[in-house]
Formats: C-alpha cells, structure tokens, sequence
C-alpha cells in the first residue's frame, strides 16, 4: 500500500534538522522539491522501496542514512534535465476515466460515503457570452475580473490523452502545487519573515502536495498551463485540469504559485473556463461547477468568494 500522508508529523520533526525547517526549504525552485518529486515519481513507478511518505521526507529534508540518501541519488538519476518534460506513467483513457471518478464525487454519489458537500454551480444556458455573466456581477468583481483579463497571460492547451504520460506530470508543474499547498497553508507568510516555519504545517502541506499531484495526473481531461509573459523565467504559474462530465464543465483542480495569486490568477482562470463554456460551438454544457464546498473555515471562504460570482449552492 503506498503512504502518501505522513503517519506520525512528529516523527518528522523528531528527524528533521534539529526539530526545525529552514526557510530555504521552502522555496519552490528548491533542490529538496525536485528531490521530492524523483522520490514519489519511483513510488508511482512501482519501487515499494520508495512508497513510506515518513521516509521521503525524513531523507530529503533530514539526515538521511547511507542507504536513504543512495536511494535518493538513484531517484534523482532518472529525471529529464528539461523540467517541463511528463515523466508519468502511460495509462489508458479507460483507467483514467475510473480514476477521475472518487475526485467527481461517485463516492457521493453512489452513497459509499456519507459526507456530501455541496459544489457551486453556475447556470450559463442562458448566457450568451462571458461579458455578459461579468455585467452580471457587483462592480468589485467586475473590477477584479477586468484585471485578470488584462494580465500577461499565455495560455497553452494540453489534452490528457491515454498514449502519452499526463502532460501535467512534471518537475515544473510539481513545484506550482507545492507553493500553492504552502501559501494556503501560512507557510508563505512565515517564510518571508525571520520565524523559523512550523515544521508540522510545513510537512502537512507538502504531503497535502504529493496526494494532489497523484491523484490529478492520473486523471481524464484537459490541462491548461499558463505562464506569465512579465516573468523573466517564463516557467509555469499556474495549472487549471478541466473535466466534463455529461453537460456539466468542471475545475477539477487549479493551482496557483505565489506570482499567479498576486495578478489575479484565480479570477483569470474563472473567466477562462466559463468562456469556453459558453462558446458559441459548446452548446451541450449547462453547467459550470468549481467543486464541492466543506465545512471548515478555509472552504467556507472558498463558498463565499465564489458565490460573489454567481456560482450558487
């Protein structure tokens, strides 16, 4: 069985260095992130000496043994120099589609689950056309929205197909989950200052992290990347994996790096995704859903943010 959350956080920081995380972890061009990623990348492969979640982040982020740290030195070995390169495995669209569908909520559904939390949904079979779903909207979200569509963006396409490794299975785009999980998370915050990180929130981000990237690049659908034209590394910024099902267009999942967050990514990518909804030659989708709701705070704020745009629940 492959442990992808960490079974005891204080073991971790019993391992780490002197029960502390240094800033520099932290940062998303981090050699320890591309450590990680060559780590989990061999435990999807199959190596069962790589599944323990405990031992990856022990090794990379602590004092690996002799043995751990040629473990890591052989996982590194097997990565492309190019990071925008997928390295997944091949799985067919069938084993995809089955994949994608605990992710859609067929647990829900199929009542194998009793927490059913509800998505938000916007209704755009009488919308014409995105301006006008944005007139719709109270002047602050017009604002926001007129930002986000004026920002650097480029945008490239790329479907997940069952010939190829998911597109979106690659060191560049593992690093953008990981600054997303940890900017949620406050880590971002504290990391700009002189505090040493909680290695606790730390570790259950970066685990956070790893399950994210597996469960998304084993996946159906489409995967739009986007970088940021004013960015001199023009390295990816933010990741949006669309799915439809039946008539309804989904935001499976959207990740943002810190530089994406501060112009007005989300909002770009909300625009974005009801456009090609309700484009002239999409008539079969009814409904955009931006995905479940829960109970805690950061959720709820979630619900209310994407309610200000017309998405109801």
């Amino acid at each position: 069985r492959r442990h992808f959350h960490a079974h005891d956080e204080n073991v971790l920081v019993a391992k780490s260095k002197d029960g502390h995380v240094d800033a520099e972890d932290i940062s998303r061009e981090s050699d320890h992130i591309k450590s990680l990623f060559a780590w989990i990348n061999r435990a999807i492969f199959g190596d069962e000496r790589y599944d323990d979640m405990d031992v990856a982040l022990a090794t990379i982020f602590g004092r690996p043994s002799a043995q751990e740290a040629q473990m890591l030195e052989n996982a590194l070995a097997c990565l492309p120099d190019d990071e925008e390169e997928p390295v997944g495995p091949i799985l067919s669209l069938e084993e995809r589609e089955l994949n994608s569908l605990g992710p859609l909520g067929a647990g829900q559904w199929t009542k194998q689950y009793d927490e059913k939390y509800a998505h938000s949904l916007l209704d755009v079979r009488d919308i014409d056309d995105v301006s006008a779903w944005q007139k719709s909207l109270k002047r602050t979200c017009r604002q926001s929205l007129r930002r986000a569509v004026g920002m650097n963006y480029t945008v490239i396409v790329k479907p997940i197909s069952g010939d190829n490794p998911a597109p979106h299975s690659s060191l560049a785009v593992f690093r953008c989950i990981v600054e997303h999980e940890l900017r949620l998370s406050m880590v971002g915050r504290q990391r700009d200052g002189d505090e040493d990180v909680d290695p606790t929130l730390f570790f259950g981000a970066i685990c956070e992290a790893v399950e994210r990237y597996v469960i998304s690049t084993k996946m159906a659908g489409t995967i739009f990347e986007y970088m940021y034209r004013l960015d001199p590394t023009d390295s990816i910024v933010m990741i949006i994996h669309e799915v439809r099902k039946g008539r309804v267009l989904r935001g499976q999942w959207c990740y943002l790096t810190d530089e994406a967050a501060k112009n007005y990514g989300w909002f770009r990518a909300v625009w974005d995704l009801i456009g090609r909804a309700v484009q002239e030659w999409n008539t079969r989708i009814d409904v955009v859903d931006l995905g479940p709701n829960g109970v805690d705070g950061k959720l709820d704020a979630h619900a209310e943010l994407k309610q200000r745009y017309g998405f109801q629940w």
